[in-house]
């Protein structure tokens, strides 16, 4: 079942997020992040009165549910992996109903993307042994949240900084790849705890909100969604969904190795690479003339 409710969260995750694309574009086509930290009453007010968007938002919500049940009884690389789909089916949207046209390259990057998903499928079986080191999660967490600091400071102060999109989405993957780990922990000590982890369960609701990791968990989330509304604003679906995979899937990886103890046989490490290389490839040929963060 980890297989499932990965694929079913990554599929609402993806839809959901060309949904919030298409409503932020249409009413905010182009903002910079300067515009978007001083008006964000008026951004938030608007958004919150646009259909399209808060459709969006639900569905992005609702994935977690998916994503928590299946990290709760798989590796964290494997589901990591399969929810990388979400580029999938957000590239898909983009192209059915944004119109947003796809060249071979993109194709080549979306099948590679496919074929890692698939590799990785095929190795279900649980590797992590022993407790996660929570201690070295922590000094991990601060690490790249001081990162993503300096990186926004420095690069007001570039003239020739990294592209808009580049940055927002690279900070929005970090951020997302940090609610990914702590929602494994968070998951990880509930069934320490109870035995069992179900998402619809009073008792592991009631574990949940009593343990930090939970609360960490939603705090990574805040920045996560900021930047990405912001990135949106700037760039493709095609585009921003594949740099934050890239981002989101180097920081899970790395911390699934070693924070959780995952071991990475011969066939999930292919699927892996696969994955990574085909969100590259797509991200690639996905690109356009960039625009900078303003002052």
């Amino acid at each position: 079942m980890t297989i499932f409710f990965a694929l079913v969260g990554a599929a609402m995750a993806g839809i959901g997020a060309s949904l919030q694309k298409f409503g932020i574009a249409a009413r905010f086509p182009r903002i910079t992040l300067r515009e978007f930290t001083r008006q964000w009453r008026l951004v938030a007010r608007t958004l919150l009165t646009n259909k399209v968007w808060l459709l969006g938002l639900l569905m992005g919500a609702s994935s977690g549910f998916f994503m928590a049940q299946a990290m709760s009884g798989g590796d964290l690389s494997l589901v990591q992996i399969l929810s990388n789909t979400t580029g999938l089916w957000s590239v898909l949207i983009g192209v059915v109903f944004f119109t947003e046209k796809l060249t071979g390259g993109e194709w080549i990057g979306l099948a590679v993307m496919f074929a890692g998903a698939a590799l990785v499928s095929l190795t279900p079986e649980t590797t992590a042994v022993g407790n996660p080191n929570e201690p070295l999660l922590v000094g991990i967490a601060a690490a790249v949240g001081v990162l993503m600091t300096i990186a926004l400071v420095v690069n007001k102060r570039i003239r020739r900084g990294l592209a808009a999109e580049f940055l927002l989405a690279a900070n929005s993957g970090l951020s997302f790849g940090l609610f990914n780990i702590f929602m494994k922990l968070t998951t990880w000590q509930v069934n320490a705890q109870l035995g069992s982890f179900n998402v619809v369960s009073a008792a592991s609701w009631g574990q949940m909100l009593s343990i930090l990791p939970f609360w960490v968990m939603l705090a990574c989330i805040v920045p996560a969604f900021l930047f990405m509304q912001a990135a949106f604003a700037h760039g493709r679906v095609a585009v921003i969904t594949p740099l934050v995979t890239v981002f989101t899937t180097f920081i899970t990886i790395t911390c699934a190795v070693i924070v959780f103890h995952e071991t990475l046989s011969p066939l999930r490490l292919s699927g892996i690479v696969a994955s990574v290389a085909g969100t590259l490839v797509l991200a690639q040929q996905s690109r356009r003339p960039a625009h900078h963060l303003a002052e």
